[in-house]
Protein backbone atom coordinates (compact mmCIF):
# COMPACT_ATOMS: atom_id res chain seq x y z
CA UNK A 1 0.00 0.00 0.00
CA UNK A 2 1.21 3.39 -0.97
CA UNK A 3 0.42 6.87 1.37
CA UNK A 4 -1.97 9.47 -0.01
CA UNK A 5 0.02 11.85 -1.57
CA UNK A 6 -2.71 14.01 -1.99
CA UNK A 7 -4.09 13.94 1.76
CA UNK A 8 -0.22 14.81 2.99
CA UNK A 9 0.10 17.59 0.92
CA UNK A 10 -3.19 18.91 1.96
CA UNK A 11 -2.59 18.34 5.26
CA UNK A 12 0.77 19.44 5.57
CA UNK A 13 -0.59 22.89 4.01
CA UNK A 14 -3.43 23.35 6.60
CA UNK A 15 -0.46 23.27 9.16
CA UNK A 16 1.46 25.74 7.33
CA UNK A 17 -1.51 27.77 6.69
CA UNK A 18 -2.10 27.85 10.42
CA UNK A 19 0.92 28.25 11.59
CA UNK A 20 0.84 31.14 9.47
CA UNK A 21 -1.91 33.07 11.37
CA UNK A 22 -1.14 32.17 14.62
CA UNK A 23 2.53 33.85 13.80
CA UNK A 24 0.57 36.87 12.68
CA UNK A 25 -1.54 36.86 16.04
CA UNK A 26 1.96 36.71 18.60
CA UNK A 27 2.76 40.07 17.20
CA UNK A 28 -0.04 41.19 19.87
CA UNK A 29 1.22 42.11 23.53
CA UNK A 30 -0.45 39.24 25.70
CA UNK A 31 -2.71 42.13 27.17
CA UNK A 32 -4.06 43.49 23.79
CA UNK A 33 -4.45 39.01 23.36
CA UNK A 34 -6.42 38.50 25.86
CA UNK A 35 -8.18 41.51 25.53
CA UNK A 36 -9.21 41.12 21.68
CA UNK A 37 -11.78 37.96 21.80
CA UNK A 38 -11.61 37.55 17.55
CA UNK A 39 -8.04 36.83 17.75
CA UNK A 40 -8.22 34.16 20.53
CA UNK A 41 -11.32 32.78 18.81
CA UNK A 42 -8.72 32.65 15.58
CA UNK A 43 -5.91 31.12 17.87
CA UNK A 44 -8.21 28.56 19.30
CA UNK A 45 -9.30 27.55 15.61
CA UNK A 46 -5.56 27.45 13.81
CA UNK A 47 -4.90 25.34 16.98
CA UNK A 48 -7.54 22.52 16.41
CA UNK A 49 -6.75 22.35 12.52
CA UNK A 50 -2.54 21.69 13.06
CA UNK A 51 -3.75 19.51 15.62
CA UNK A 52 -5.99 17.65 13.77
CA UNK A 53 -3.92 17.77 10.50
CA UNK A 54 -1.12 16.41 12.55
CA UNK A 55 -3.43 13.63 14.12
CA UNK A 56 -4.73 12.72 10.15
CA UNK A 57 -1.39 12.25 8.88
CA UNK A 58 -0.11 10.08 11.99
CA UNK A 59 -3.10 7.82 11.87
CA UNK A 60 -3.00 7.75 8.25
CA UNK A 61 1.09 7.11 7.98
CA UNK A 62 0.32 4.15 11.10
CA UNK A 63 -2.02 2.65 9.20
CA UNK A 64 -0.42 2.23 5.92
CA UNK A 65 2.37 1.08 7.60
CA UNK A 66 0.46 -1.57 10.23
CA UNK A 67 -2.23 -2.44 7.68
CA UNK A 68 -5.15 -1.74 10.01
CA UNK A 69 -6.37 1.56 11.98
CA UNK A 70 -4.34 2.62 14.59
Amino acid sequence: MTLNQELIRSRCQDIEESLGRLDKIKTKTRDEFLKDQDAKDIACYRLLVAMESALSLCCHISAKHLKKSP
